[in-house]
């Protein structure tokens, strides 16, 4: 269930400051991080980083959600979030490399990308006449 909710990635826990995330539960194979500071009261907020297993590898992802909503609320879609800085020349390079690792990424690991390549060789390569 925690798969279908969480849509925002984050990084692993490792690559902030040493101490900066706790892990507090490891339970069928979901990891559970909280910040250092609410280890004596841990909250599900949403500095909270789940870790859950994708195709032999862990993903992580933040206790977040980003949506937004038109005409008073009646229709709403998810924000697609960006990892590009909005401050012109800040790791705009970095961050593009590493925004575009994720897409390839992710479309290596899909599960639809196999089919979908291999029934546009067939389209491609094959002709109806004999």
């Amino acid at each position: 269930e925690a798969d279908a909710q969480l849509r925002i990635g984050a990084p692993h826990p490792d690559m902030f400051d040493v101490g900066q995330y706790v892990q507090v539960a490891d339970s069928l194979g979901v990891e559970l991080h909280v910040l250092n500071s609410a280890m004596n009261n841990p909250a599900l907020d949403e500095t909270a980083i789940f870790g859950l297993p994708y195709n032999g590898t862990v993903r992580y992802f933040f206790n977040k959600r980003s949506t937004v909503s038109v005409a008073e609320a009646r229709f709403s879609f998810r924000n697609a979030p960006h990892f590009n800085s909005l401050i012109d020349g800040l790791h705009q390079v970095r961050d593009a490399e590493h925004e575009t690792d994720a897409v390839l990424d992710h479309l290596y690991r899909h599960p639809n990308t196999a089919p979908f390549l291999c029934r546009l060789l067939i389209q491609r390569f094959t002709t109806s006449n004999p």
